[in-house]
Formats: structure tokens, sequence, C-alpha cells
């Protein structure tokens, strides 16, 4: 039963490096009706931050409806981390972090020459801190962060006003408890900053992470995949059945992405299907009784030798007559980090099948 706690419709501010799950992410938070996304910004991570940019804007514009494209924002944002050197993820992304994905538009788009134009100019923190002052009185917004979290860092430390003010929660992609991907025990997003993963783990509001222990859980799998490509399959799925044609062009253009997602992870993981990360931020947003989860003191591995940016969850509270055990602060005296643990995995795909549908009707690369 949904929760009568959640809006109808959350407010939300994009911060991204849109890569392979990220282009999902972005078709989640524009096409699920629980969410109105006001902007969307990029930050380093998967490639560098002109090609972050740039996919950002070919997403937006080709995976919304041209409402969507013309109203919505995209923001160039951070190219490096505050203080670690610089490290990108091209070996499961592709060098410009969208590698192989087909029927996106490009700069030939009117649309998307323009919005490129504009978000090169632009600049992320001021993009997020407007959004905020946009709001009405008494309104606020979700800040979501499915790349490394430099801007949102940034944001917290310029702004922490409007922070405390407009943000009602920071929802991310990141972080593990023990496992890593991008060393052995740290992952992916926290790695390429975790001088700034430590600051928005400590800022004085709610803050959830999709840990890789949860987005783990979700896998892609090929009956997904086809049902992605066709929704109304004339025939039961079969493992051994080659899968059928695509029904439009966005749903080609999103099975080459996640064909080219499997590849890379079967390659370096072994795994039978490539896990969604980014778009479990959307869905807990816009469904938060799928997902099960506990808060914990969290801190950030700064200095070890083998395990910088290692999320250290404290699982047996040893830190508990360290921590305010008050619940209502989140900051870095606190409890500050609540980790989604469980996750509805088929009512998740069922949410994801659905957003493909809607954008199938009103995307120019849609069906419709």
């Amino acid at each position: 039963m949904r929760s009568l706690s959640t809006p109808a419709r959350t407010k939300v501010f994009l911060d991204c490096d849109p890569g392979r799950d990220d282009a999902v992410a972005i078709l989640l938070a524009l096409h699920l009706p629980e969410i109105d996304l006001v902007g969307i910004s990029s930050v380093h991570g998967n490639s560098t931050i002109d090609a972050m940019t740039y996919n950002a804007v070919r997403l937006l514009v080709s995976y919304g409806s041209a409402e969507q494209a013309t109203r919505i924002p995209v923001f160039k944002g951070s190219e490096f981390p505050l203080v670690a050197a610089p490290r990108t993820a091209s070996t499961i992304h592709g060098a410009d972090g969208l590698g192989g994905v087909e029927g996106l538009l490009d700069m030939s788009n009117e649309r998307v020459a323009q919005q490129q134009s504009e978000a090169l100019k632009s600049n992320a923190i001021i993009g997020m801190a407007d959004a905020c002052k946009a709001l009405a009185p008494g309104e606020k917004l979700t800040l979501v962060g499915v790349g490394a979290f430099t801007n949102i860092a940034l944001f917290i430390s310029v702004f922490p006003d409007l922070l405390l003010e407009k943000v009602s929660q920071i929802v991310l992609m990141g972080g593990a408890e023990g496992r890593g991907n991008k060393s052995p025990v740290s992952e992916s997003n926290v790695y390429c900053d975790p001088h700034a993963a430590s600051i928005v783990f400590d800022c004085p509001i709610p803050v959830v992470i999709c840990p890789l222990n949860l987005t783990h859980t979700a896998i892609f799998t090929d009956e997904i995949h086809s049902l992605l490509l066709q929704p109304n399959p004339t025939a039961p799925f079969s493992p051994e059945a080659p899968l059928p044609p695509a029904a439009s062009d966005l749903r080609l253009s999103l099975s080459t992405n996640l064909t080219h997602f499997a590849a890379a992870y079967k390659r370096k993981y072994g795994f039978l299907g490539p896990p969604l990360h980014d778009p479990l931020t959307i869905a807990y947003i816009a469904r938060p009784e799928l997902f099960k989860g506990t808060r914990y003191r969290v801190d950030v591995e700064l200095k070890g030798d083998h395990s910088v940016g290692a999320t250290v969850v404290d699982l047996w509270e040893y830190k508990k007559e360290q921590v305010d055990q008050d619940p209502s602060n989140w900051g870095r005296k606190g409890k500050n980090v609540l980790i989604l643990e469980e996750v509805d995995v088929p009512a998740f795909y069922k949410l994801f099948l659905e957003a493909v549908d809607a954008a199938d009707k009103v995307c120019p690369i849609g069906a419709r």
C-alpha cells in the first residue's frame, strides 16, 4: 500500500555522470508520475565533464517530451574532485560514457544544440541554488546524486541555509559495506571523490544511500530485456529464443546501452546481467515502500593505503558512546546515513517498464 506520507509528486534535482545506468535514471526521473524533475547537472566520473554534460543533454532531449526538453535545464558541473586525483570509469561505460549506444539525438538536433550551448555556460552549484530559490514557500526538493558527489558537497558548503530550508533529503547511489567495484573495498562514486562523500554524508539533513549491496540484487535479466524490446509479446519468454526486435528507436537505444553494460559486467565481474545501480535512487523517491533500510553511522576512509574511499559502516555500534542517539541529528555527530538494504526487484522492474511505456508515447525517438 502506498505510504500516505509520500508526496504525490516530488521535485527532484538530479546530479549525474551519464553513463549506462545514469541514462535509465534520467528516463525514470522524466516519466515516473511521482517525480517532477526540475534540473540536471553533470559531474566528473564516468568520463570527462564535457562528455558527461553532452550525454545529459542528449538523454534529456531524446528521452523526454518536447515540453520537458525545453523546460528542464542542464548545468555543467565539477571537472575534478575536491582533493583526490581525477579518476574515470571508462572500462564499463566506454570512452564517452555511453559507448555503443544507438539512436540518441545529437548536435544536428536544434534542441540538443541549444541545450548544450546553455549547459556549457552554466554552473551546477548555482543551478542547484536557483532550483531551491524557485520553490514555493514551504516547498522542498530532493537532491539526487548518482555520480561523484563533488557538486553536492560544494552546494552544501556554499549554500548551507538553502540546504536546510529547501532540501528535504539527499538520495545517493554510492558506497558499499564490504566489497567495492572501483577498488577492493570502495564503490566508484565515493572513490572518485571521497572527500566530497564525507562532506555529504555528514550534512545536517537526511541522507539515503543505495549501496552496491543493494544494487547488485537488481539484475537486468534477459526476460526483462525481452519485455523492454517488445512490450506486448506474442509468446511466453524462453531463454533459448533470440531477443525480439525493438518496437521503437527508444527501446533500441535502451537495449544497445544495456547490452554493452551486460557485456562489460560479464567480462569484468562474471555477472549474468548488469545491475541497474542509479535508477534505484529514483525508484526509492517514487515508491519508498518497495525498500527496506537501516540507519547507521557511516564514515569515509580518506587516508588508508589500501582502502581510500571505503564506506565504513558501524554495523555493531562500536561508536555508540561517541554518536548522538537523537534521531533528529543527521550530521557529523549522529547516525548520518540511511542505508537501503532490500528492494522488491520485480516491482522495481515493473516501474522501469512502465516508465519506458510512458516515454515511448511522448519522446521524439519513441513509438508514439
